[in-house]
């Protein structure tokens, strides 16, 4: 075990797998986190054009209130706004 540089407990794993499934291959990736405001997309979109100079913070209440969610972090909006390759205001 310490030449192949694994753990004991690895090893185990693996055999019980093989002798279950019968394959060793790892399982599949789970997936991702999903996006909180991946419905919101036309809201922001519109809220952006209408008023422009928004801040993140006015932009996260905004889509706070019309959507009846909890506000999200100024950094998830930020981050789908450059997703949806808007602008920003930072302050």
């Amino acid at each position: 075990m310490r030449a192949l540089s694994v753990s004991l407990s690895f090893i185990e794993k693996l055999w019980h797998r093989f002798r279950s499934t019968g394959k060793c291959a790892a399982h599949p990736h789970g997936g991702g986190r999903t996006r909180l405001l991946k419905n919101d997309e036309q809201l922001i979109r519109a809220a952006v054009a209408e008023q422009p100079d928004l801040t993140l913070a006015e932009l996260v209440s905004q889509v706070a209130g019309e959507t009846n969610k909890p506000k999200v972090s100024l950094e998830t909006m930020s981050v789908e706004l450059q997703r949806l390759s808007l602008p920003r205001k930072k302050r």
